[in-house]
């Protein structure tokens, strides 16, 4: 081999080998979390009653919901296991609402959000959502 054509031919894998090494970083920058690989679970609360904040009109509202809490991180069992506290978050939360608020999708959304919020902050982010089986408003 001529010394231009090994030069061509080191030059070439230089190049592939650049190439191969910012492809690497660019799919090691866009890959998802590791906790991201883990399934969410799902975590069913029970069903709870909840008065609702018209108090002073003729007649209480009740809320009757059934929820279901996504969990990611391998934390559905810690979720699971305090019940008790989501329990708690989801009464306290929903007693701030008036039938009002709940009969509208928005209203719902606003509690999702809230009860999320509350509850990620005693399980570092876990819950990635907050579903309902069952939402009456009596």
């Amino acid at each position: 081999m001529s010394k231009k054509t090994v030069v061509i031919v080191a030059s070439a894998l230089a190049v592939l080998a650049g190439a191969g090494g910012v492809a690497f970083r660019y799919w090691r920058s866009v890959a998802p979390p590791a906790h991201a690989e883990q399934p969410s679970a799902l975590v069913e609360v029970g069903a709870i009653t909840v008065r609702l904040a018209d108090r002073g009109e003729q007649n209480e509202h009740y809320l009757k919901a059934t929820p279901v809490l996504e969990v990611c991180c391998g934390r559905g069992d810690k979720v699971s296991h305090d019940l008790v506290y989501v329990r708690d978050r989801f009464v306290v939360d929903a007693g701030l609402y008036t039938s009002q608020d709940l009969m509208s999708a928005s209203g719902v959304g606003k509690l999702k959000s809230m009860l999320a919020g509350d509850l990620n902050q005693r399980f570092g982010g876990a819950v990635k959502g907050v579903l309902f089986n069952e939402l009456v408003v009596e």
